[in-house]
């Protein structure tokens, strides 16, 4: 009786062990903590199309939520903030200083930044993706 006991209790640790472990598998890490050194670049061009990458842009247009490429099927409700310009292309803005986030959805901005080509796993319906510099309310 007593060994019985012994096993069911060590058989009920192995499985809570076991679950525990994979819950902790899929657990995502927070991002990392906004960068209060970075420095700014001036811009080098004002076009708002996009560059091969690493060119510096400035791009002036209203922060938004980037729409995901995938429209079928459930959507997440994560705002991925970006950029809407005038003729209606996205940009992703890439910011670890936190800039863009002390701007309101719908705000006028001007971002300023290398620019990247989005690969084929982007998730969102972007031309590019900014890494900001400096991020300014448009006048």
């Amino acid at each position: 009786m007593k060994n019985k006991a012994l096993y069911v209790l060590l058989a009920t640790l192995v499985a809570f062990a076991i679950v525990l472990g994979l819950g902790l598998a899929n657990r995502t890490t927070a991002p990392a903590a906004p960068n209060d050194n970075a420095s700014s670049t001036p811009a080098v061009s004002s076009s708002a199309s996009p560059r091969p990458s690493g060119a510096e842009i400035k791009v002036t247009g209203k922060v938004v939520c980037l729409p995901h490429k995938d429209q079928g099927g459930p959507q997440t409700m994560e705002c991925a903030y970006g950029i809407q310009t005038a003729d209606s292309k996205y940009y992703g803005v890439k910011d670890d200083s936190g800039m863009i986030i002390k701007f309101n959805i719908g705000d006028s901005v001007v971002v300023t930044g290398g620019v990247s080509v989005p690969d084929e796993t982007e998730r969102y319906n972007v031309v590019g993706n900014l890494m900001a510099s400096n991020v300014t309310k448009a006048q």
